[in-house]
């Protein structure tokens, strides 16, 4: 959302947020705001706990995982096993057309 995130300081709260962020867009330019921070995005696996780029959601409770589980952990909801995993295949992004190109 390109917003920004600041910590409250030692100052009453109410008079630094009204004075920093309810003033014009060019008047913030010669206060002193705070920075940005650096959030990371990724989801974490319900499984392991660790931060995954990539993985499974439950379409039911929405939990995330790294691989692929038959029964949700969080709402215990069954799933089958997709097609492309039964037959050891690479699923790919681009495929071939009948005169060769892709």
């Amino acid at each position: 959302s390109s917003g920004i995130n600041a910590e409250w300081p030692l100052r009453p709260g109410a008079q630094y947020m009204l004075g920093v962020f309810l003033m014009g867009v060019e008047f913030r330019k010669s206060f002193n705001t705070p920075p940005a921070s650096k959030v990371d995005f990724r989801a974490a696996c319900q499984c392991h706990s660790k931060t995954t780029d990539l993985g499974f959601v439950c379409s039911v409770c929405m939990s995330v995982y790294c691989g692929f589980r038959p029964i949700c952990m969080t709402c215990n909801a069954h799933f089958k096993l997709p097609t492309a995993l039964l037959k050891g295949k690479k699923v790919t992004g681009k495929r071939k057309l009948e005169n060769g190109k892709s």
